[in-house]
């Protein structure tokens, strides 16, 4: 199996480092209850892992490698402020949470909507400000797709507290449709009534997905409706869960009519190595999902994250409990 089908593999069941260390940055944001922040240190230094909380340590679990995965709606420009951002918002943020000695992955998916620090970039790629934003505005601010994925590692790391994220994998929300053409559709039950996203999205029908009907079920949102995209998570969680278990049945010919279609809207910074190493990791079927409330904002629906509650499970997802 070549290296870019291996990443196709991983990109589509996604859709629809060193130290290892956690250290808490001071954020303004933050609840003052949060444990006394740190600074980051630079790569290739000695730098401390564990953290106190109620009393008890935590030790960062070294066997993890955290890659991002990100799909992209490039027919979306982001205003914050008075700067106009033109690549594209990142409206489908996932944390592949890899556990390098078990071989098992965790997704952790977050908000587009999560309220945090975005870097404001002009179009000659200066840095013109900081502003509390819309975590998936932070994309729209480089100047090539590689730039934006670094900018958007870097939110979603700072989201979570300066979690390490070692690589980003992003694919297009237009090559939604053909990935899923390729591989002849991913069959799922209807949890709920989705009439509102489509007439045939009917509480309980069995649908077999592909093309614009794929796109349009992880895609589309209201978003004159309060919470809106956590209806749009639901099914991009649920569509990620039966795309992977179709993908355990797909041959390799399968695999390169996949790469076929999907290589064209992929930018990722895996070297081919790291690639090879996919295969070799499966999925856990719960998605966990970063914690907080939707309400409307001043001009677009925010996340306000729960500070207390993302701080807990980001101690039981990345840090092994000391005795």
């Amino acid at each position: 199996m070549s290296k870019k089908v291996l990443l196709v593999v991983m990109l589509v069941l996604c859709i629809a480092a060193g130290a290892g260390v956690f250290l808490l940055l001071q954020n303004k944001s933050r609840t003052e209850e949060m444990p006394q922040a740190g600074t980051q240190a630079e790569s290739g230094t000695e730098m401390e892992n564990t953290v106190t909380y109620q009393g008890e340590t935590y030790e960062y679990n070294r066997n993890l490698r955290n890659v991002l995965f990100l799909g992209v709606d490039k027919e979306a420009d982001s205003v914050v402020g008075e700067t106009v951002g033109r690549n594209g918002q990142a409206d489908c943020i996932l944390l592949m949470i890899m556990n390098q000695e078990t071989k098992e992955t965790t997704l952790l998916q977050i908000s587009r909507d999560s309220m945090t620090d975005v870097e404001i970039y002009g179009i000659t790629g200066s840095h013109l400000a900081t502003e509390h934003a819309q975590i998936a505005l932070q994309y729209a601010f480089g100047e090539s797709d590689s730039r934006s994925n670094w900018l958007t590692k870097n939110a979603v790391s700072h989201l979570l507290y300066e979690i390490p994220i070692s690589s980003v994998m992003a694919l297009t929300v237009d090559g939604i449709g053909e990935v899923t053409s390729a591989m002849g559709g991913v069959t799922l039950t209807v949890p709920r009534d989705y009439t509102s996203v489509d007439p045939s999205f009917t509480e309980g029908a069995t649908l077999t997905l592909q093309g614009d009907l794929a796109e349009r079920y992880v895609r589309y949102r209201d978003i004159t409706v309060t919470g809106s995209n956590n209806d749009r998570m639901e099914r991009q969680n649920q569509f990620i869960q039966a795309m992977f278990q179709q993908m355990q049945n797909i041959d390799s010919a399968a695999y390169e009519k996949l790469l076929d279609s999907a290589e064209p809207y992929l930018t990722t910074d895996l070297t081919a190595e790291e690639l090879k190493n996919l295969k070799n990791y499966t999925i856990h079927q719960e998605i966990e999902t970063v914690p907080g409330t939707a309400a409307p904002g001043e001009e677009h629906e925010e996340f306000t994250v729960d500070d207390q509650a993302l701080y807990e499970l980001i101690l039981e997802l990345f840090y092994i409990k000391q005795d």
